[in-house]
């Protein structure tokens, strides 16, 4: 499995400074034990799984994202029309790399004509659909039986 020693990181201090610590996977904290969300016969599939298949499919969206810019590089500046919910978790690393809440729901408002809700679950980090399944599904259910049904409905553009 793995060699469990536990580590007391400041998020601001020297051991997060790749000049004293040799490497990111050295410098983040290592768990001693799983989530509460996450049983030991889950850990062992994702284990076998990414260890049968690598993790290739989760490292393309990086790889091709200079590429989805050039497909998409019309829809610079435009605004997301449709009905829209955005729900993370608000210990997630992605939302403190993007200034925070606060800036992240403001730049969601600016950017999203329709934003309905903007959901941040308590506790929770980025896996939010393993972290709070019930919540992120009650917040998904809620969010569409509020919606005209006109407005979900999948369309085939030509």
């Amino acid at each position: 499995k793995r060699d469990c020693k536990p580590v007391s990181l400041p998020i601001c201090g020297n051991d997060l400074d790749a000049r004293y610590a040799p490497g990111l996977w050295k410098r983040i904290p290592q768990p001693c034990s799983l989530p509460d969300w996450m049983t030991e016969k889950d850990f062992d599939f994702y284990v076998s799984e990414y260890t049968r298949n690598g993790f290739h499919g989760g490292l393309q969206w990086y790889k091709v994202l200079d590429l989805n810019w050039e497909l998409t590089r019309e829809l610079s500046g435009k605004r997301v029309q449709q009905p829209s919910l955005f729900i993370s978790g608000d210990e997630d690393m992605v939302i403190y790399a993007h200034g925070g809440a606060k800036a992240v729901e403001s730049r969601l408002r600016e950017q999203c004509a329709s934003l309905r809700n903007v959901v941040f679950l308590q506790g929770c980090g980025h896996w939010i659909q393993q972290e709070k399944a019930k919540e992120v599904n009650d917040e998904i259910i809620s969010f569409l039986s509020k919606q005209n049904r006109s407005q979900l409905s999948c369309r085939t553009v030509k």
